[in-house]
């Protein structure tokens, strides 16, 4: 909320915060990496969203990643972040949740 106003060192404060407290909440960190892409820091967003879907694969963040990669000008890394977005839209999907399943059993 506060950084959709452009509040971003109040967003920043909070963000950091919840860190102090749950220094694990990949939710916060993926905020300061919006944060960071909102203030022309790419190589810094990415980093933090890399960390992010290391402990936390979600489409989300990988299509946060794609567009980090994609405002720096990086083309080879945003394709690389746009695969594994269909990767996780894939391995999230019902169908193939069920398939697993099947094999497994």
């Amino acid at each position: 909320m506060l950084l959709a106003v452009g509040r971003t060192a109040a967003a920043r404060r909070a963000y950091r915060a919840a860190l102090a407290l749950a220094p694990s909440y990949v939710h916060a960190e993926a905020g300061l990496a919006r944060i960071d892409a909102a203030l022309g820091r790419y190589g810094r967003a990415a980093a933090r969203l890399e960390a992010v879907l290391e402990r936390l694969p979600s489409p989300q963040y990988a299509i946060l990643l794609t567009d980090v990669w994609q405002r720096a000008g990086r083309v080879t890394e945003a394709r690389r972040a746009d695969r594994l977005v269909d990767a996780l839209e894939r391995w999230r999907s019902p169908k193939a949740r069920f398939q697993g399943w099947r094999r497994a059993s």
